[in-house]
């Protein structure tokens, strides 16, 4: 049996960059948008997929693909650590992060 593998995503996507003002326009009427503002969220894989375009998509795809039964795949975010692509987060998630440090000595990044 295969040791279990942890893989671990970087966003180069900006979460205070103009994809992520289209994202968290109070007016944008497209579903993503709709379901980050939701009480429920948005799955964080997706949304950073549209934060980033085809470069993160392409990578969360690739991971999917090759995954093996037991591996976790991971997002590093710049506020919580790494994070489950899968997860929910909402418009006040994606605010905090985009304050968030990618820096090494910052503590919730690491």
């Amino acid at each position: 049996m295969a040791t279990p593998r942890s893989l671990f995503l970087l966003s180069p996507a900006s979460t205070s960059g103009k994809r992520a003002q289209v994202l968290m326009n109070p007016r944008a009427d497209f579903g993503l948008a709709r379901q980050l503002r939701s009480g429920e969220g948005a799955m964080l894989g997706e949304v950073f997929a549209f934060l980033s375009g085809l470069y993160f998509r392409g990578k969360l795809a690739y991971a999917q693909a090759f995954v093996r039964p037991g591996d976790e795949i991971r997002v590093i975010t710049s506020d919580r650590g790494l994070v489950r692509p899968g997860r929910y987060v909402t418009l006040g998630d994606i605010q905090t992060m985009a304050g968030g440090q990618v820096d090494h000595q910052h503590e919730p990044y690491r």
